[in-house]
């Protein structure tokens, strides 16, 4: 947790790597998987009603690691199977060790928010657990580094509709949650596309398949005690399967975003074949996006990388006891009480990873409502632009503006910034990606 205020970018020079005229264009990209099934009963994300440990372990949860080597800097997106990403100094931890063991110079470190992975709050998660997760991401970096190869890269998307709004804003402005949706009731509309990046070798065999998509891993539901990678999971084994290498799934702004059967397994323990089915409906959709994906014509793979510290308020005032329960349940009492000294403001990372004037990558930390990803997507000047949640830190749900006046779970309550903070993290990625353009 950092308190103190950064003003702007760090300087253009320093966050750029590896930009040099006549650069050769090919890339070398390397995967890993390392398992972090936890092996002691412990307490699960996502639901603070939910304080007994887990009973069952439905599949396992996996760290996938993919690296990318441009002959002068490396960067890595890690995609854990975690509610979010280690609490505290454990982000800033992992990210220095993987530059000083590996050469990783940047890394997106990305949790798919499964609801049914052990709870990574500063307080309730042991530290040995911890401390194996990170092993096992180490691991995972040490695996792909071994496995570098020269890669194409081709791209597609389709869509698929297994995902509602669970917001809904009835006649007279008020809000209804809508926990769950089994009868699957049209909501207002959602981004329901996939976006598949494909990395091949030059032999056209897989290294890595790249899922991005938007939903709240939660068919589990606040009752669940069973271990699992949720919709996420399914997705990367079933993809593994049928496609070769190894599959992530980068969480999209699914921050008011739930899957149709939400809460499925807390009704019912046997239900989980239904989730396996869910998930694959997704998985089928996505190996056909990967059958049709097209080649990505491009002449530089130059990794690309900023950093940027939006600095923003708080919801409600520190005694308030809606912000007071969440910096509880997120927080130590150190970090507390540095929140506390510092003029009502927090501080957090915005995270870019670009490949040439190609892909790029934007990591946001927390829960983003889904309206941000259509922003992004339509605003950046980089054709395959990629909107990463749950990534190099969490800090809560980011809703719109709109849906702040509004109110609701998220945007009302159950979340720490301020209105119009999210509106800004992503006016500061645009920014970003034209300067790592050259243009800014």
């Amino acid at each position: 947790m950092h308190t103190r205020l950064i003003c702007g970018f760090l300087p253009l020079a320093l966050l750029l790597s590896g930009v040099a005229a006549g650069a050769d264009p090919s890339i070398q990209v390397g995967v890993g998987k390392t398992e972090i099934t936890p092996r002691e009963p412990m307490p699960l994300w996502g639901y603070s009603s939910r304080q007994d440990p887990f009973v069952t372990v439905y599949d396992p949860l996996y760290c996938r690691t993919i690296v990318f080597d441009d002959g002068t800097t490396k960067a890595a997106i890690v995609s854990l199977d975690l509610g979010r990403t280690p609490p505290g100094h454990w982000v800033d931890t992992i990210r220095k060790r993987a530059r000083e063991q590996f050469g990783i110079d940047h890394l997106l470190l990305a949790a798919t928010h499964t609801h049914a992975a052990p709870h990574m709050g500063s307080t309730h998660a042991p530290i040995q657990w911890i401390e194996r997760v990170a092993a096992q991401i180490y691991r995972s970096m040490e695996i792909a580094k071994a496995n570098m190869q020269p890669a194409v890269f081709k791209s597609g998307q389709g869509q698929v509709d297994i995902t509602y709004d669970r917001r809904v804003v009835n006649d007279d402005g008020s809000v209804t949650m809508l926990w769950q949706n089994h009868r699957r009731e049209r909501t207002k509309p959602v981004d329901q596309r996939i976006k598949v990046l494909q990395i091949n070798n030059r032999s056209d065999q897989a290294i890595a398949t790249l899922v991005h998509y938007a939903c709240h891993p939660v068919i589990g539901g606040s009752k669940n005690l069973g271990v699992s990678a949720d919709i996420p999971g399914v997705i990367c084994s079933y993809v593994g399967k049928h496609v070769g290498g190894e599959c992530l799934f980068l969480q999209g702004a699914c921050g008011e975003i739930n899957p149709y059967l939400a809460g499925l397994l807390q009704e019912d323990r046997d239900a989980y074949p239904q989730l396996v089915a869910e998930a694959e409906k997704a998985a089928k959709a996505i190996v056909g996006v990967v059958k049709a994906s097209k080649p990505v014509a491009a002449d530089d793979y130059t990794i690309r990388y900023q950093e940027a510290s939006v600095r923003f308020g708080f919801r409600h005032p520190l005694d308030d006891e809606r912000l007071s329960k969440m910096l509880n349940t997120y927080y130590s009492e150190a970090e507390i009480k540095e929140i506390s000294q510092s003029e009502d403001a927090m501080e957090a990372s915005l995270s870019i990873l670009m490949l040439g004037k190609t892909f790029a990558w934007v990591g946001f930390p927390g829960e983003f409502f889904g309206a941000f990803q259509i922003d992004l997507a339509q605003r950046s000047p980089v054709e395959h632009t990629y909107f990463v949640g749950y990534c190099n830190g969490y800090y809560s749900y980011f809703p719109t503006i709109q849906a702040a006046a509004e109110g609701g779970y998220g945007a009302s309550w159950g979340l720490i910034a301020a209105a119009g903070t999210g509106e800004r993290f992503v006016d500061q990625a645009i920014i970003a990606l034209y300067q790592l353009l050259g243009q800014l």
